[in-house]
């Protein structure tokens, strides 16, 4: 699992077609499946600004949820923990292949709070979209958790947003329209990443 604890969401300045062109720019330039899976989940943090995201991926053995890359916390307390099928939010979108936003996490069956007991973590809303391979079968998915908006003075350009002067806003339609656009992109350069590294075994 990839630990980016240092790296902080920004308060977004990206419009839609820039933060395409450099979503096709990365999935184009490697065929490494974790610089693919890293590289995109700066941008995503870059472009939404959650307080915290995660990338999890299918355990085909277990169909359990893995926590692949995660952002925004400190990602050596999810190292070996992971998600049941159908748990929490993740686990519906990935068992049903369904992306979902959830404004409040309280008024929604679905949420468990096993992951925020453990973190001392409070999620407020989400938005978690499928990725998907080349047969169309859910390989994992990318969940975004407490939309950040700074306070008036609250940052500034030259230093990280200080989470104590920044307000949590829900997710929109958009973004979940935008970041399943993102997974979808995601999905296919991880099936060739995949493929890459199989015919790289059989040589």
């Amino acid at each position: 699992m990839t630990d980016q604890f240092s790296q902080s969401a920004t308060p977004s300045t990206w419009s839609r077609e820039k933060i395409f062109c450099e979503i096709g720019r990365v999935l184009t330039s490697s065929l490494i499946l974790e610089e693919v899976f890293d590289t995109v989940m700066k941008l995503i943090g870059d472009y939404f600004s959650p307080r915290n995201w995660s990338l999890l991926l299918v355990d085909k053995k277990t169909e359990r949820l893995k926590f692949e890359i995660v952002m925004g916390i400190d990602a050596s307390k999810l190292d070996k923990v992971y998600l049941e099928k159908g748990e929490g939010i993740a686990g519906w979108v990935c068992e049903t292949g369904q992306p979902a936003i959830v404004e409040d996490v309280t008024k929604d069956d679905r949420f468990s709070p096993r992951i925020d007991e453990l973190l001392g973590f409070a999620t407020c809303s989400v938005v978690c979209v499928p990725i998907l391979n080349g047969s169309n079968e859910v390989i994992g998915a990318i969940e975004l958790i407490n939309k950040i908006v700074p306070a008036p003075g609250g940052t500034s350009s030259e230093s990280p947003p200080v989470f104590s002067d920044t307000i949590d806003v829900p997710f929109t339609m958009l973004d979940m329209e935008i970041l399943s656009a993102i997974a979808a992109f995601t999905g296919i350069a991880a099936e060739n990443a995949f493929l890459h590294q199989k015919i790289k075994d059989t040589i």
